[in-house]
């Protein structure tokens, strides 16, 4: 049976004078185990699971979701990442940062907007991207 996730000998700097966040990592995730990443802060586990979901790419080394690249579409569609601090831009109403995020999560392009009313409607919120009057009060 194949991985589910492969990293191999992965390295990660994001810039050329910083020192490495990551420096050479090597783990094959099996399907139906689970499987954790410990270490102190700083140690690099949001740098590897960025790179597992495609949302930065290593400085050398492979990773490989589903036997693919995380950056092809069908790949993304089928992984999710919740990070704990998600950082959307302050200015941006909800409908926008649905808007601006979607394609990149492999969304199609034409499901964006609907998606977006959709999703407003269901967290009731206006289509402008305001709550709401009936909504509660966070």
């Amino acid at each position: 049976m194949s991985a589910v996730v492969e990293v191999a000998n992965v390295r990660k700097r994001y810039r050329q004078a910083d020192p490495w966040a990551v420096d050479g990592v090597s783990f094959e995730l099996q399907p139906g185990r689970a499987f954790g990443l410990l270490g102190p802060n700083g140690a690099g586990k949001s740098s590897v699971v960025k790179m597992i979901t495609a949302l930065t790419r290593p400085t050398s080394g492979t990773v490989r979701v589903f036997g693919s690249s995380p950056v092809e579409p069908a790949v993304r569609a089928r992984i999710g990442f919740a990070p704990e601090d998600p950082d959307f831009p302050k200015y941006l109403r909800a409908g926008e940062c649905w808007s601006t995020s979607a394609p990149y999560l492999a969304f199609r392009v034409p499901s964006v907007a609907g998606g977006s009313r959709r999703f407003l409607r269901g967290a009731r919120w206006k289509a402008n991207g305001d709550r709401s009057e009936d909504s509660p009060k966070a």
